[in-house]
């Protein structure tokens, strides 16, 4: 899947509250960070996904529930309940956040410790 041309094709849609991706090796940084201006969360696992994929019979039913605060656990939860999968949830507006904190490690590193920390 190429991660910036679902970005592109979900651009054209109204903003998304949340993607939830049942699929192996969706989370990672660059992939919430490329998808942070068409979702608010993005749900992933960093991990191998089993065949049956998720517990869709009790996610489901939490994607239509209206007290949005417990959303985001409930789904992770019943997740891991049925699977022993790590799953994950982003809150995408923080992705600039994180990445400018990173930067700033990665620039303190590369003072301390010389070349061996080069980033772009």
């Amino acid at each position: 899947m190429n991660i910036p041309s679902m970005k592109l094709a979900l651009s054209r849609l109204p903003h998304l509250d949340y993607i939830f991706a049942d699929c192996c090796n969706m989370m990672c940084l660059e992939v919430a960070y490329e998808l942070k201006d068409v979702t608010d969360y993005l749900f992933g696992s960093p991990a191998e996904i089993p065949a049956a994929g998720a517990p869709y019979d009790k996610v489901v039913t939490e994607m239509f529930n209206t007290n949005i605060s417990s959303v985001y656990k409930n789904i992770i939860d019943h997740y891991r309940d049925s699977k022993s999968v790590p799953l994950s949830c982003v809150k995408t507006s923080e992705m600039v956040n994180l990445a400018n904190a990173t930067k700033a490690v990665l620039k303190n590193m590369k003072a301390k410790h010389g070349d061996a920390f080069n980033y772009p």
